[in-house]
């Protein structure tokens, strides 16, 4: 039935801002981008096969659909990951550690439109 996921749709009011953030502060790749008819806007990140789709100027119908609790990324380090990321934009706010299970925890933090991101790994 299912093959994978396919993608992580969120909704923007600034393409470009966002677009910045998840590349340079985060290290997505940008794919495509594309306009649909006059209005809405997509652009596509991937990381690792998966990817995330940013959603601009989409009517209140779209927009307004449902909520995604957080979006989660993968990393080696949680201390290196927050120092990389400081480094880039030092505005980033990260919850404290959360300790979770066999040495690895997760932080939160916000996106450009306060979106709930979410680092997983290595305390």
């Amino acid at each position: 039935m299912l093959q994978k996921l396919e993608h992580i749709g969120v909704m923007v009011t600034d393409m470009d801002r966002s677009i910045a953030f998840y590349t340079e502060v985060l290290g997505l790749k940008l794919r495509d981008r594309r306009r649909l008819g006059d209005v809405v806007e997509l652009a596509f990140l991937g990381l690792d096969g998966a990817e995330l789709e940013l959603v601009a100027g989409a009517p209140a119908e779209v927009s307004g659909d449902a909520q995604v609790n957080h979006i989660a990324f993968a990393v080696e380090s949680l201390p290196e990951a927050m120092e990389a990321i400081r480094h880039i934009d030092p505005a980033i706010t990260f919850t404290e550690a959360m300790p979770l299970w066999e040495g690895k925890g997760c932080v939160f933090f916000r996106g450009p439109d306060g979106e709930r991101l979410e680092l997983f790994g290595r305390l």
